[in-house]
């Protein structure tokens, strides 16, 4: 499985299936929760709610 489509799988599909409308995306408007990960998959940066906390 393709690592962009497992990123959908665990992030857009399951906040769908969760109802949590405003989660699951980057997009405009939405609360913004997000692991940024280098070419290894370690992390890099954490965002929560729109805030940078690592």
């Amino acid at each position: 499985m393709s690592l962009p489509k497992a990123a959908q799988l665990v992030s857009t599909n399951t906040a769908t299936y969760l109802g949590l409308h405003e989660r699951g995306a980057i997009a405009p408007d939405l609360l913004a929760d997000c692991t940024v990960l280098d070419e290894r998959l370690q992390i890099i940066e954490v965002w929560v709610n729109g805030k940078h906390r690592a």
